[in-house]
């Protein structure tokens, strides 16, 4: 096995949705939403987050996607629309400008993608010709903030954009529509008596769709305006819409639950709650009528999607529409994780391709590592805080503030990776802090708790290896006893770990101790004594009967088992450290800090091999895949970040690039041997060469057959940005030298007649490079001019 010496991030789960206005372009496999003061694009195919853009550091209150899906505008709480072209670089926008006195809080655009609709907190409507930037349309009558905007075109075969109705809706319920062509206000819809949340269309265009919270849904007729049906729901409505067959409508409130509605007869066909423990409601929802997709978001900012192709021919034969994928937007703290290894074919080596997450909540979420579908698993009452998973056995288990250990079966299931809860482990009077099961046989568990005390838990004797996925399903949670209880430490217990035998237990505290148990009967076999602060993790070797333990005192130590002695002390990290895993056969060290680092250690020298900086706050998780291919570190930046080991491929680099540049060595002396000076020039400045490149310039300065300003124009007319930033850094260094300045001066006055100067100030560390070049040129000029005074003079007086 090599030896790690560097990690490189692949990919990773970063949060894209804390609230707020959201946009799907299924077309192109694109989500839009906010996030915290950004907007994030996300690949709506892997959950990656392509790129976020920063509008001005100020809230975001509404985001809308043109029809054409070329232009995206975002209105902040400063009051300004920005306008971004998709098609160009997202670091600025196009156009800015202030479209009301309130925050814009609603928006749409014509089918056309040429006139844009805002509604504002100021009560009004606005109509904006996007392509000319200005107002065509200031429509006033709504007493309260705008909730909703939707146009419509009069004649569905008319090709004028001003043959357009607008529909706008407010807090008191009342909906308004607006006919562009005469400026005015054609109807006024009043009959709901709360906020209005939610306007839609049948595809034939001839009845509207509203929702509110006054919790009933509406039909109306577009030729009269006369109310067709009202259907009570008994929930809040945040989201209505009707589905492509435009006989079923959809709701989603309060309550949690996704209902469907056939309007004409006011019968409700379906309904289901979004999660198992019914705690969330439903904030919103888009329906993709070319996918035939439903997305459910949810007041946990889960993105919950559900196949809604032939829904009421499908329903005799499915209650619940098929969820095809699950986002999770916002994770908070990540506090655990734990690898789960499924196999790819039924011969196939098991490989890591999920990953279980404990974060900020009750739920414990399964993400596919290529996909980013996320399965939730609910059944804790509270926040749950550790996670180990059983590759034998299948089995997960989780550790919560409700003070119960769960265990989870994987169920057999083509599709997705999913989990049912098989036992509960009750016992404990304080949130559970830690938990580890054995790896060997998987047959007993540890927990330990704010309690301080650790627990052992038989697992022997649970019912897990039916195959049978009915049976699987008709399992009934067994309540485990334990078979023995340690009052462990004096204060909490940060982290317990099983040894690779299973004989031995090791415990590490708040108390600066980690003390070794033996797993047979829970008798104290030795205390580690060394640390100055609580003891936050711990792991035994894989290979050797070592320990390592890591600390507040920002150390890790290794200690041997036999007689309890430190062997080892590392030192490097700035802040406490969190996490540590043994790699490459025992050889090496992983472990992640407060400070957002994690280190490669190599255990027989101590030295820190690597340092890798992705993370923004303290790393809580650190996890290795069986194969250590791969490491996996989460936070309290939210960010879950998969790092691949990359040792051989830069290696491998290395090896070519070294080869290369013996090649291209040798074509450097063959240049200089046929007095091809300006292709020996180019070279050397290709392969890094100052002190080749200032040389050689030297001679061809002396030699008055060649010209001097020629060769550097040669060397310097097709330099790319790095190469010319390369150059500009040469100039800086020859610069800081009397002797050097004269060929520093000559190179600077080539480039600064070849390059546009805005080229040159775009460079990424032009600053820097400016800031050491300007002192030592106006010196260098100082002197020049103090040695043509001084000459003057000498001349002068010769003459005299």
């Amino acid at each position: 096995m090599h030896l790690k010496k560097s990690y490189k991030l692949t990919s990773n789960i970063e949060p894209f949705f804390t609230g707020g206005r959201v946009q799907l372009d299924s077309t192109n496999n694109k989500l839009y939403s906010t996030i915290n003061t950004n907007v994030a694009i996300l690949n709506w195919e892997n959950g990656q987050t392509i790129e976020k853009i920063d509008p001005d550091a100020d809230d975001v209150t509404c985001l809308t996607l043109s029809s054409d899906k070329k232009t995206l505008v975002v209105a902040t709480r400063s009051l300004l629309l920005l306008v971004y072209n998709l098609e160009k670089s997202l670091k600025n926008p196009t156009h800015s400008f202030k479209a009301h006195v309130a925050p814009v809080l609603a928006m749409d655009w014509d089918p056309s993608s040429t006139l844009m609709a805002t509604g504002s907190a100021d009560s009004t409507v606005k109509v904006w010709d996007m392509n000319n930037l200005f107002c065509t349309h200031n429509f006033k009558g709504h007493g309260g903030i705008l909730t909703c905007l939707k146009f419509k075109k009069i004649n569905k075969n008319s090709t004028n954009p001003n043959e357009l109705l607008l529909f706008s809706s407010d807090e008191n319920g009342l909906i308004k529509v607006w006919d562009l062509i005469t400026k005015s206000c054609l109807n006024t819809l009043d009959a709901h008596v709360s906020p209005v949340r939610g306007l839609d269309f049948t595809p034939d265009d001839k009845y509207l769709i509203t929702g509110g919270r006054d919790k009933v849904f509406m039909v109306w007729d577009l030729n009269d305006y006369s109310i067709v049906n009202t259907i009570p729901v008994y929930e809040f409505i945040e989201a209505v819409g009707v589905l492509s067959d435009g006989k079923t409508v959809y709701t989603g409130g309060e309550k949690g639950e996704v209902k469907f509605w056939d309007w004409n007869s006011g019968n409700q066909i379906n309904q289901f709650f979004i999660d198992d423990m019914k705690k969330n409601t439903v904030i919103d929802a888009i329906y993709d009528s070319e996918m035939e997709h439903l997305v459910i978001i949810t007041s946990d900012q889960n993105f919950i999607v559900y196949d809604v192709n032939n829904f009421r021919e499908n329903l005799t034969n499915t209650k619940i529409p098929k969820v095809v994928k699950q986002y999770v937007g916002f994770n908070e703290e990540i506090l655990d994780f734990s690898f789960i290894n499924t196999p790819t074919t039924d011969t196939a080596e098991k490989n890591a391709t999920h990953l279980a997450v404990a974060t900020n909540s009750e739920q414990i979420k399964i993400y596919d590592l290529q996909t980013k579908n996320c399965v939730i698993l609910s059944g804790h009452e509270e926040m749950v805080i550790c996670l180990d998973y059983s590759t034998d056995r299948n089995l997960l288990v989780s550790g919560s503030k409700d003070k119960v250990a769960r265990v989870w079966k994987k169920i057999p299931n083509d599709s997705v990776v999913d989990f049912k809860c098989i036992g509960i482990c009750v016992g404990h009077t304080e949130a559970l802090t830690a938990i580890s099961i054995g790896k060997k046989n998987g047959n007993f568990l540890i927990t330990a708790s704010s309690d301080r005390t650790v627990k052992q838990w038989d697992l022997s004797k649970i019912e897990t290896e039916k195959k049978d996925k009915k049976q699987l399903l008709k399992n009934v949670e067994c309540k485990l006893k334990s078979t023995f209880t340690i009052k462990a430490h004096e204060k909490d217990i940060n982290s317990v770990a099983i040894s690779p035998n299973e004989k031995i237990i090791a415990t590490g505290s708040q108390d600066k101790t980690s003390k070794i148990w033996s797993a047979l009967d829970g008798k104290l076999l030795g205390t580690l004594k060394g640390h100055k602060r609580g003891v936050w993790d711990l792991k035994f070797s894989p290979v050797d009967q070592v320990l390592a333990t890591c600390s507040g005192d920002k150390t890790i130590k290794i200690w041997a088992l036999n007689d309890f002695s430190c062997l080892k002390t590392f030192e490097g990290h700035l802040n406490s450290v969190l996490q540590i895993n043994f790699l490459s056969a025992g050889l090496q060290l992983i472990s992640a800090g407060a400070d957002g680092l994690i280190k490669l250690w190599n255990i027989k020298s101590s030295d820190c091999i690597g340092t890798f900086d992705e993370h923004e706050d303290k790393i809580w998780a650190l996890g290795v895949d069986s194969s250590e291919k791969y490491l996996v570190s989460g936070g309290a930046d939210s960010k879950i970040i998969l790092w691949g080991d990359v040792t051989l491929e830069e290696e491998l680099e290395i090896k070519e690039k070294e080869q290369k540049n013996i090649v291209e060595q040798q074509h450097l002396q063959n240049y200089i041997a046929k007095k091809d000076y300006k292709s020996a020039c180019k070279l050397a400045l290709k392969l890094d060469r100052p002190f080749h490149l200032l040389n050689l310039l030297h001679t061809l300065i002396k030699m008055t057959s060649v010209d001097i300003n020629s060769t550097v124009k040669f060397m310097i007319n097709d330099l790319n940005d790095e190469q010319l930033e390369k150059l500009l850094s040469f100039i800086r260094e020859w610069n800081t030298s009397a002797k050097k300045s004269e060929i520093a001066q000559i190179v600077l006055k080539n480039v600064l007649e070849d390059f546009e100067f805005e080229r040159i100030l775009n460079l990424k560390n032009i600053k820097e490079i400016l800031e050491g070049l300007i002192p030592y040129t106006e010196r260098h000029y100082n002197r020049s001019k103090i040695l043509i005074c001084n000459n003057k003079i000498v001349d002068f007086t010769t003459e005299v």
